[in-house]
């Protein structure tokens, strides 16, 4: 079993950290599975490292859908 991971662009982390500074909200859309979608998220600072998926009904469970 082999596995490939495309990185992302040079300076996309510090770009979404500042976006966030500046009060934007940013969102990523993708055709990825949930757990590539949500890796990629927290490789690119969109959600937290260590954000795990609350159980449905609880603040932040549609972070991730």
């Amino acid at each position: 079993m082999a596995g490939i991971k495309d990185p992302l662009k040079k300076g996309i982390p510090e770009a979404v950290n500042k976006c966030k500074q500046a009060g934007i909200i940013v969102r990523m859309v993708t055709g990825d599975i949930k757990e590539t979608a949500v890796a990629i998220a927290k490789d690119a600072n969109i959600i937290p490292h260590g954000y795990e998926r609350p159980q449905k009904g609880e603040p932040g469970y549609y972070v991730a859908m």
